[in-house]
């Protein structure tokens, strides 16, 4: 009875070898892959969130509304100036005041057919605003540089994806183990 007892007791203890640090390592890694996966699901949640609210705003508020709110911008474009290959075009207006700010993303849409197009705000004044649309004149802008005020625009606010991607990377490299600083 004794050398039964002295044998269970031995097999619940740890041997007094040192214990290898590999399994501790995959317990970091779990939990680095659980949280990134934890933050992943709430950061693309909160963007998809905030993309639905800004639809669901567009398609159900009155033009007015949407100007007032700083949700959307209506006014008439023309092409400004060109910086470091990116086409910068000049948004003019009624309303501007504070609504948007340098570094905003928004959604570039024509009264034609053209196809949306995401911009960055790169200055603003009283009631005017100069975007960047990218490499290339969107629609029929450089035409139109003859005649002033003859294309209608119309810029909203919208969930940016630049930020959500880099994010995402980000959360992925914790995954991985790949990010700087992490020690695992």
């Amino acid at each position: 009875m004794r050398g039964a007892l002295l044998a269970a007791l031995l097999s619940l203890t740890h041997s007094f070898q040192p214990r290898q640090r590999t399994s501790h390592k995959r317990t970091l890694q779990g939990a680095a892959d659980d949280y990134a996966q934890r933050w992943d699901a709430l950061v693309l949640e909160e963007y998809r969130a905030t993309a639905s609210e800004l639809r669901r705003q567009r398609a159900t508020w009155p033009k007015r509304r949407l100007e007032e709110a700083g949700v959307s911008l209506f006014g008439t474009a023309a092409p400004h100036s060109e910086l470091f290959g990116e086409k910068i075009l000049r948004v003019a207006t009624s309303r501007v005041r504070e609504q948007f700010t340098r570094g905003d993303v928004l959604t570039l849409t024509f009264d034609a057919a053209a196809a949306p197009r995401e911009v960055a705000v790169v200055e603003t004044g009283v009631d005017w605003l100069t975007v960047a649309v990218g490499e290339t004149w969107p629609g029929k802008t450089w035409e139109a540089r003859r005649r002033p005020g003859s294309v209608s625009v119309r810029l909203d606010k919208s969930a940016p994806r630049a930020p959500l991607a880099a994010q995402r990377d980000a959360l992925s490299r914790v995954a991985t183990g790949k990010a700087v600083g992490l020690s695992v």
